[in-house]
């Protein structure tokens, strides 16, 4: 198939989602579509193609993670803009995995097979990502805590502690040092995950319940 019907059926495509999303959506739905929209040709289109460049990379895939959360919002209803400190901190997380991602590849890869692979990590370090993605972690964890004391919800810090559980554990299974990496299979179905996951959801519902009758 030919770039020029490959090109038409992009364009016919694009413009039905948005003309869909703009009958039955609101404006603001809409305007998150071209978001996304424009975020993916410039993390994939040349003479962009922002996921070659090392740090771009990551910081653009993880836009996908605000811009997917906008969508959302506005599908169901939501009429004001979101608190900015939590799509920073959804950005945040996003990040987070995607540098770990990076790192397992590296380690999995090696030096010229990663490279191959993405080119973005032909010119970054491990320890340069391991640094990024500790640095991410904490960063994520200081937006929940900026959201909570912003918005008043003292009892939201109590959804930062298992989540910051969630990021140190993370971490270090991804940078400990093993012969052979450790596949996603084999994460997922890690048993301390398990509890984490179950802690993450039941201090959430927690903070909720709490918030609920502290008012």
């Amino acid at each position: 198939m030919s770039r020029n019907v490959l090109g038409a059926l992009f364009v016919l495509f694009a413009v039905g989602a948005l003309g869909m999303g703009y009958a039955f959506f609101s404006t603001p739905f809409v305007l998150s579509l071209v978001a996304l929209l424009i975020a993916g040709l410039l993390y994939n289109v040349p003479p962009f193609r922002l996921k070659d460049i090392p740090f771009l990379d990551f910081i653009s895939e993880s836009i996908n993670n605000p811009i997917r959360f906008l969508i959302g919002w506005y599908s169901f209803g939501g009429e004001s803009f979101p608190p900015i400190l939590l799509l920073l901190w959804w950005w945040a997380f996003g990040m987070f995995l995607m540098v770990g991602k990076r790192i397992s590849e590296k380690r999995f890869l090696g030096v010229q097979g990663s490279g191959a692979y993405r080119p973005s990590l032909k010119r970054v370090t491990e320890p340069a990502l391991r640094l990024s993605m500790l640095s991410l972690g904490i960063l994520s964890l200081l937006f929940i805590v900026a959201f909570a004391l912003k918005y008043r919800i003292m009892t939201f810090l109590i959804f930062s502690l298992p989540m910051a559980g969630f990021f140190f554990w993370m971490f270090w299974v991804i940078n400990r040092k093993r012969g052979e990496l450790e596949e996603p299979e084999e994460i997922l179905q890690n048993p301390f995950l398990s509890i984490l996951l179950f802690l993450i959801t039941a201090f959430f519902f927690l903070s909720l319940y709490l918030e609920r009758f502290s008012r």
